[in-house]
């Protein structure tokens, strides 16, 4: 659970084109936080949930070989 703002970091083992969304429970995104390619290694990213209701959210990462899902609980 988080307030607020939380940051989802994530490891990619060679430079690759990632998309990182938030996703509703309806399956509706509410937030893209990352598009693009990004170098091998570690990496965060911040997300600003203030203009958000509180509930469950989603988090999916995505690459050319690789899906993750995450459940995240913005907390007010």
């Amino acid at each position: 659970p988080f307030n607020s703002t939380t940051t989802i970091s994530y490891s990619i083992p060679d430079r690759s084109n990632i998309t990182l969304n938030i996703y509703n429970t309806k399956g509706g995104i509410v937030d893209v936080l990352l598009n693009g390619v990004m170098p091998a290694g570690q990496h965060s990213v911040n997300w600003d949930a203030n203009d958000y209701p509180a509930g469950l959210y989603f988090v999916q990462m995505e690459s050319q070989n690789y899906s993750s899902i995450r459940k995240i609980v913005l907390v007010k």
